[in-house]
């Protein structure tokens, strides 16, 4: 899209997909955050929200709060950490927050 016809849109300019928001968030959890040697996926998110649009320019931070973190009952070698996460940018706006769990290697399992 160019920048005319962006600004003919509710957003009135260019915006990033929400989708690739959750992409950058989803980076930064990989770069600071997640190991290929315990993580083992997640069953899915309970809670996804983009309340402010991404722009050209912005700059995005990010945080991430653990709210449980439990072994598995049935195979004690995997857990599952619940946590949500969110990402601001530089006017410390909201642009995009998740609530979600991981399945993790267990120490049992590592």
């Amino acid at each position: 899209m160019d920048d005319e016809a962006a600004s003919k849109t509710v957003f009135g300019s260019i915006i990033s997909s929400g989708w690739q928001t959750a992409l950058i968030w989803l980076g930064m959890m990989h770069e600071k955050f997640l190991t290929y040697e315990t993580i083992m996926g997640s069953p899915g998110h309970e809670v996804l929200i983009w309340k402010n649009p991404v722009r050209p320019g912005d700059i995005l931070s990010g945080t991430l709060e653990i709210l449980e973190s439990k072994i598995s009952k049935s195979r004690p070698e995997i857990g599952f950490v619940k946590y949500k996460t969110e990402l601001i940018n530089q006017d410390s706006k909201q642009v995009f927050f998740t609530e979600s769990t991981l399945i993790i290697k267990s120490r049992l399992g590592a």
